[in-house]
């Protein structure tokens, strides 16, 4: 093929198909440090972070009134993953820092995110950061949907794949 051989295509693929999951469901395939952004605290002082499997909470910070970022001493809080996330509690702040007004993401949680990758040594027995089988076999399907039919078009009429990935992928949406 032109522009490389077949394993650099496969990989764009596989690519592709990982990132498609990723937005469809709100999950996180591979280990990634991702920075989850609010433009103010919650209401009800528990934050969420809606992203999945969730490893670790580095760090939570804020732009405050001035402008500048600051963080939140971990002291301050504590979090619990669950199966859609992880939620944020408050342990000793006596009143939630103020926000600069005018400026989008001023609360900014920033996590280690995603599943075991496999065959990797090291990665824990954590059965939650397992890849469910469903995600696999979705990611298959689409890199090697997408592998095959690189065109835009076909001469052949062809049955819709990302369908079949949707009826696999959808348990795992995060709302």
């Amino acid at each position: 093929p032109i522009g490389g051989s077949d394993d650099v295509l496969v990989e764009r693929a596989l690519k592709g198909a990982i990132s498609f999951i990723e937005n469809r469901t709100g999950r996180i395939i591979a280990p990634t440090l991702v920075q989850y952004r609010l433009d103010d605290w919650p209401c009800d002082w528990d934050l969420k972070v809606p992203h999945a499997p969730i490893r670790d909470v580095v760090d939570v910070r804020y732009v405050g009134e001035d402008g500048i970022e600051r963080s939140i001493g971990d002291e301050n809080w504590s979090w619990e993953g669950e199966s859609d996330g992880a939620v944020i509690s408050w342990a000793q702040l006596s009143s939630i820092p103020s926000l600069h007004t005018t400026q989008k993401g001023t609360v900014r949680v920033n996590f280690q995110a995603g599943y075991n990758l496999p065959d990797e040594s090291g990665t824990g027995d954590d059965p939650n950061l397992a890849l469910p089988e469903d995600l696999k076999i979705a990611i298959l399907m689409l890199t090697s949907h997408w592998y095959e039919n690189r065109g835009l078009t076909s001469a052949e009429q062809q049955n819709s794949v990302p369908m079949a990935v949707d009826t696999l992928i959808n348990r795992f949406k995060i709302f």
